[in-house]
């Protein structure tokens, strides 16, 4: 799946990750422009980074590595927690 295709999360969305299991979507990052110390501009695109707080932790992961968890399956699960 291209990158272009993804559709943005919401924060307080529940998400699934391979690895760290479920959490829940803090925020999405953007772009900015940072200066190096030789005066040259250059550009980041954060576009698709969420931050996410799993049970281990907050990570910061791209879009393309989560998947949004279901909104009445989540109900069940905030539940839980």
């Amino acid at each position: 799946m291209r990158a272009n295709n993804l559709r943005a999360i919401r924060p307080g969305s529940l998400v699934e990750h391979t690895r760290h299991g479920t959490g829940v979507v803090l925020q999405r990052w953007g772009g900015w422009r940072e200066m190096l110390p030789d005066r040259q501009t250059i550009e980041i695109n954060g576009e698709l980074i969420y931050d996410v707080r799993f049970p281990n932790g907050i990570q910061s992961i791209h879009r393309s590595r989560l998947k949004e968890v279901p909104v009445l399956r989540a109900k069940r699960v905030l539940a839980r927690l």
